[in-house]
């Protein structure tokens, strides 16, 4: 990441012909949805909802990543990938040295202009086994990126025509790539065995951001020149045990080089990268006037950061020729000193779980928030010194919660859900994890009235693909029928006072223990609220005013489910 500034030609989808973004979609008291449960649009594996780290936030961290709270707090959240990198990991040189500290400080200040570091920092092998450490002990599968610009000089101005690096403007990386440093980093690894198996580190990826700092064709010459290192190393081991490469971590799906760099790439790395923060900077508009407006959640978060483009690049050949695509960052805004409510809090709920849905829908494999850890609104997992410890403790962001549900409740199974469009709610289904027809429906309400849905199974026509925001009311009768939305177990998080700062949700409205990780960072007890049939109000789904819920619906009867 290189915020809170961007490359030049980010855009946020703003649509004002059709879109007041100071004003709430007006919702409707009640709602028809159609769900598809013969056929399903795509799968999500157990790792889609994934994390980011940057790599100077994380070496700061390293003293405390073995406190037994935090990966208590870390492991709710696996299984997951952790992608640590960032700007800072093109700055890192490996250090092997067995004199080497066994840990190291982060950059200071004096070593940055501005966002851009002026001089590489060291990371030592013995930091690097306790990053190690850390995410095998919680469960967490590391994808670590690797240093791009070693050796290069990176302090010339960009060439005419070339998209200026808006966190330094003139900057420019000139100069072959030194691959020595990497080589000998990879080749360690490989001796001692810390790839695959039993450790934790199971990928690599390559460069961050670096279209406005390089050339694409130098980048896609590091993709290619990396991959073959990486065959070399370890080539003493069966094509399916080499690590793989993902590749470049970009975040323009806005200019065509990226695309081509993706078509260059496709049989060489395994997956292409990139980063989505579609609200932009979150302050005109607000993170606030977007991400309670539906009309932008069911269609900025695709088009705000271009990411629909790289969707479609991806769609037009080299997705069917094998390579993936993650979304290695992912938040609703890349401003990392936004005031409350900004990303820890309630409101950027209704951000995540919509996020979640689309992606799940398009293909993608992962989408990492950003980010993990560190002192900033983007965290997720946070040091607080007022909880008790001899350093303090732990407390988590608000969609921490929601995440945990998230990979608790959901299969892989992703159906087709269609009816809410136009309308102030934002619905996603997911086969459950109890099998048997069962299903999740996964819904946010961020307007200031009550919602009730009501669901009916509508078949789409055979080999349809149909794109958010596109689909049809079923009118159909004959081709319709009412699902069973009881028996079902309900998760409604709302905010405690409407309080959209909050980092503690209420849960089915439970005011006497809002939702917050214990002292010894366990997740709270996270108790369903069960309605039977017959009970009141059991034939419809109540989503209250500005609410984020889990519908497990027990008895849905899903074919697809089965």
């Amino acid at each position: 990441m290189s915020a809170p500034w961007r490359a030049l030609g980010r855009t946020i989808w703003v649509g004002v012909a059709s879109l007041a973004l100071a004003q709430r979609v007006a919702a409707e008291s009640a709602l028809l949805l159609s769900v598809d449960v013969n056929s399903l649009v795509g799968r999500i594996e157990s790792r889609f909802a994934s994390f980011g780290w940057e790599m100077w936030v994380m070496m700061g961290y390293l003293p405390v990543v073995n406190d037994p709270r935090y990966v208590r707090a870390a492991s709710a959240l696996a299984p997951a990938v952790v992608r640590v990198g960032g700007i800072t990991a093109d700055w890192v040189r490996y250090d092997l040295s067995s004199a080497a500290p066994a840990l190291v400080d982060p950059l200071a200040p004096s070593m940055l202009l501005g966002d851009w570091p002026t001089a590489d920092h060291n990371l030592t092998i013995s930091a690097f086994e306790t990053l190690l450490n850390f995410t095998h002990n919680a469960g967490l599968d590391l994808l670590f990126d690797l240093n791009e610009l070693y050796g290069r000089n990176c302090s010339g101005p960009a060439p005419s025509g070339a998209v200026q690096a808006a966190v330094s403007p003139g900057v420019w990386c000139t100069g072959p790539w030194d691959t020595s440093n990497v080589r000998t980093f990879l080749q360690y690894l490989h001796d001692r065995d810390m790839v695959g198996g039993g450790s934790s580190l199971f990928a690599f990826e390559l460069g961050n951001e670096l279209v406005s700092l390089l050339d694409p064709i130098a980048n896609t010459q590091d993709i290619v020149a990396l991959a073959s290192i990486i065959r070399e190393v370890w080539a003493d081991v069966p094509a399916a045990q080499v690590p793989p490469l993902y590749a470049p971590s970009t975040d323009a799906c806005w200019d065509n080089a990226t695309f081509a760099i993706m078509r260059n790439i496709t049989g060489v790395a395994a997956g292409f990268t990139y980063h989505a923060y579609p609200g932009g900077g979150g302050v005109t508009p607000t993170l606030q006037q977007l991400l309670l407006n539906a009309t932008w959640l069911r269609e900025g978060i695709m088009t705000g950061s271009k990411s629909q483009a790289c969707i479609d690049a991806w769609n037009a050949g080299p997705r069917q020729a094998g390579l993936q695509l993650w979304v290695t960052e992912a938040s609703s805004s890349y401003n990392w000193s936004l005031p409350a409510p900004a990303q820890d809090s309630f409101l950027h709920g209704f951000f995540t779980l919509p996020q979640y849905g689309q992606y799940a829908e398009s293909g993608v494999g992962i989408v990492a928030r950003w980010s993990l850890s560190e002192q900033s609104p983007f965290g997720t997992i946070k040091q607080n010194s007022s909880r008790p410890g001899p350093a303090g403790g732990w407390d988590v962001a608000a969609d921490y919660f929601l995440i945990v549900l998230h990979k608790r409740l959901l299969g892989s199974g992703v159906l087709s859900v269609t009816g809410d469009e136009g309308s102030s709610v934002l619905a996603y289904a997911a086969c459950s994890q109890h099998g048997n027809g069962s299903l999740v429906l996964v819904a946010v309400n961020p307007s200031n009235e009550t919602v009730t849905l009501s669901l009916q199974s509508q078949a789409q026509p055979s080999g349809s693909m149909l794109r958010r925001g596109t689909g049809t009311r079923a009118t159909d009768a004959d081709s319709a029928s009412m699902l069973l939305v009881a028996p079902r177990q309900e998760y409604v998080l709302t905010a405690p006072g409407g309080d959209l700062a909050s980092h503690t949700p209420l849960l089915n409205g439970n005011a006497s223990a809002p939702l917050r990780i214990g002292d010894d960072g366990s997740v709270p007890p996270m108790p369903s609220r069960y309605v039977a049939p017959g009970d009141a109000g059991a034939d419809v789904l109540a989503l209250p005013p500005q609410s984020q819920a889990f519908f497990v619906l027990l008895e849905a009867g899903a074919p697809v489910c089965t």
